[in-house]
């Protein structure tokens, strides 16, 4: 936040007038990503459009174009341009802002639990929200009473909002709205009122350092399995670190075998890490997978391997 205040003030104190007009200078920017480029040599503006070059005087409150599509209206208070049907920020405001935005939307992203209350219970007590690859939204309930779904999710100034769909002898849709309260809790409410959750904060069962054991198969078949037998390697051949960052996990895979270590992705869903790409692009068309075995262990499959993971003391 300091750096985006920052910014604007930089910006405020460049308005003040000069030379007879406002400080107009550098690339502006349209919600469509048109793009206006000024340059100002004593009283003349010269603006670079992408329907074409042209140059003019600030008189007003506008900057007089001479063309058929009209002058630049200028917003000394708003620091905006708005030109042929489109507003026009400034490159930079623009940039922290989509920082700004970023971070807040990140700091959706993740669980949260229900903070008790007497009276009836709305939804489960765990939320799971998940910022997408996209930038866009997944919400979820952790073991819902019923089937739901959260529909038509959109975020606009620090709200997230849409349609909580559920059912129970008929349909039911109630539009909803979520807001932070700090950065700790978040306040869902609809029609029937709202409800605070704290964010939890979870162990994760991936992220850490590991040994890879390689296993293979032969030796006496197991009577209760009708299998043969796993063999798993006395000595490690691997070590993975597993990391997450917002809602892929990130893992580097090294190998006794390899000098050159694997540098994967993948996002966790329906009980385990798919990593990122297309079938055609691993050996024998087999997505690698890491999934938690009942014991702690994890096992890592692909099309040429099968390794049982264990933390790394």
């Amino acid at each position: 936040m300091k750096n985006i205040s920052l910014a604007l003030v930089l910006v405020a104190s460049i308005t003040c007038c000069s030379n007879g007009g406002p400080h107009l200078s550098g690339e502006w920017r349209s919600k469509n990503n048109t793009t206006l480029i000024i340059t100002q040599e004593n009283k003349t503006y010269f603006v670079k459009a992408p329907s074409g070059d042209f140059m003019g005087k600030f008189e007003d409150g506008k900057l007089k174009t001479g063309t058929a599509i009209g002058d630049i209206q200028y917003f000394e208070g708003k620091d905006k341009l708005y030109f042929a049907g489109e507003e026009f920020a400034r490159k930079e405001f623009l940039e922290a802002e989509a920082v700004r935005i970023q971070a807040d939307k990140t700091s959706f992203h993740g669980t949260w639990k229900k903070v008790p209350k007497e009276g009836g219970q709305m939804l489960s007590d765990v939320l799971i929200v998940d910022l997408l690859d996209d930038a866009s939204f997944e919400i979820r309930e952790k073991r819902p009473f019923f089937n739901s779904e959260f529909r038509n999710i959109k975020y606009d100034n620090g709200v997230i909002s849409g349609v909580y769909h559920f059912e129970v002898d008929n349909e039911h849709n109630l539009p909803f709205e979520i807001k932070k309260a700090d950065e700790n809790t978040l306040v869902y409410k609809d029609e029937r009122g709202s409800e605070p959750f704290k964010r939890l904060v979870e162990k994760d069962d991936f992220v850490g350092r590991w040994k890879g054991y390689y296993l293979s198969y032969g030796g006496e078949i197991d009577k209760a399995t009708g299998k043969y037998r796993e063999i798993e390697e006395k000595s490690p051949t691997f070590t993975f670190a597993i990391s997450k960052e917002a809602s892929k996990y990130r893992i580097i895979m090294s190998s006794t075998t390899s000098s050159t270590p694997g540098n994967l992705s993948g996002k966790y869903q329906n009980g385990k890490i798919t990593i990122d790409g297309n079938a055609k692009d691993f050996y024998k068309y087999q997505v690698p997978t890491l999934e938690v075995s009942s014991n702690g262990n994890l096992m890592y499959r692909d099309g040429a391997a099968e390794v049982r993971l264990k933390r790394a003391q």
